[in-house]
């Protein structure tokens, strides 16, 4: 008898499977799950079947665009979980967690299928939270409102990245506290990243900043704050990597990106595949974002590699960066917060060695991919 438990995965796109949940399938894998994965197929489903997992292909549209032309989506979905019928469905996105978690529980209510543990994932809250347009705010309304139900179901297991995201929906009787837990990122192999214990300064202190290219993650602030910096010192390097996305409502033109990139004297790199060979070369990392987001993976993987961090309190920003111990915390929107951050380390170089050996040993004890797969699988073992 194969008392193998299937688990299935349901992500956004393929892409994130791929590059931030790799690790977990095989830890997930190796300690005797099968498991099966289903998100768009946006380029990396041939490399996760390569990889050995088993991957459906579905079309799940980005935020509420497409909200209303979900119903092939939801028919296809019905169909793999009664065909696959998964002992648990992990949810790793909003969409998912709501179209993955309603068609699971009426599945099972419905059916003579066997109770399935419904895992949902909330990596960050997203605009949802980040927005104050009406719109955002009536649909913020209908999301607790309708998870408050979801999750009122035994079967049904909340993980949060971000605590302050767990303790709003603990206060607004979203969720209980004994369903929910708090598990800090996606994990990363910490042994792909390496640390320098030497200051990594030498002639030119070498600062990077990584992310989706959009207003909202202050990529405009950053590039002032550079501007300034580049008056004041010669000896400074400024890089920016991120590919543009024409599915941001916020997204900065490559034309206007490269222009303020040569007026602000930074290297744009584009879309950068190996991070970690990047992060080798940097000292700080820079993230002055103002969407509320999980424990962001630049910073996680920045970490790992022994960067220091200058970010915002936002989402799970501060989970990563702690206050004058690997990091500085800075306001919104503060061009002269960053100068001011980045100018401590001008002023002391023996920040870059303390702040970056903090970094790694953050990252050594609560975000690398052991650790937070076996989070996970200490709740899948909760499975009636």
């Amino acid at each position: 008898m194969n008392n193998e438990k299937k688990v299935l995965i349901f992500a956004n796109s393929s892409w994130y499977l791929y590059n931030f949940w790799l690790n977990n399938l095989f830890l997930f894998q190796s300690s005797g799950y099968k498991v099966i994965l289903m998100s768009n197929d946006d380029g990396f489903g041939a490399m996760l079947k390569e990889q050995g997992f088993e991957f459906h292909a579905l079309s799940v549209s980005r935020g509420v665009n497409g909200l209303f032309g979900d119903i092939r989506l939801i028919f296809k979905l019905k169909t793999i979980i009664k065909d696959l019928n998964p002992d648990i469905i992990h949810n790793l996105n909003p969409k998912p967690v709501l179209y993955g978690s309603i068609l699971s529980l009426l599945i099972q209510t419905f059916s003579n299928q066997k109770k399935i543990m419904i895992i949902n994932s909330f990596p960050g809250l997203g605009r949802l939270y980040s927005d104050g347009f009406a719109l955002y705010s009536f649909l913020r309304l209908i999301f607790e409102n309708i998870y408050r139900v979801i999750s009122k179901s035994s079967q049904v297991k909340s993980v949060f990245q971000v605590s302050s995201d767990r303790d709003y929906f603990l206060n607004k009787k979203i969720i209980s506290r004994q369903s929910s837990y708090v598990i800090k990122g996606s994990g990363v192999d910490i042994d792909n990243f390496y640390s320098n214990n030497k200051s990594r300064k030498k002639n030119q202190l070498r600062i990077l900043m990584a992310s989706r290219i959009t207003a909202e993650k202050g990529v405009h602030v950053y590039l002032a704050a550079c501007r300034e910096l580049n008056i004041r010192y010669s000896d400074i390097s400024f890089f920016l990597a991120g590919k543009t996305d024409d599915n941001e409502p916020d997204l900065i033109s490559h034309e206007e990106l490269i222009e303020s990139c040569h007026e602000s004297g930074v290297n744009y790199l584009g879309h950068v595949s190996n991070m970690s060979e990047l992060l080798r070369t940097i000292d700080i990392v820079v993230l002055p974002t103002n969407r509320r987001e999980g424990v962001p993976r630049i910073l996680v993987e920045a970490a790992a590699s022994g960067v220091s961090l200058i970010a915002t309190n936002i989402g799970g920003c501060a989970d990563i960066v702690q206050h004058n111990l690997n990091g500085f915390i800075i306001n919104q929107n503060s061009e002269e917060d960053i100068v001011v951050a980045i100018e401590k380390f001008v002023e002391n170089n023996e920040l870059l060695t303390q702040f970056g050996l903090a970094s790694r040993e953050i990252v050594r004890n609560e975000m690398n991919s052991k650790y937070v797969a076996s989070e996970y699988i200490n709740i899948y073992k909760l499975i009636n």
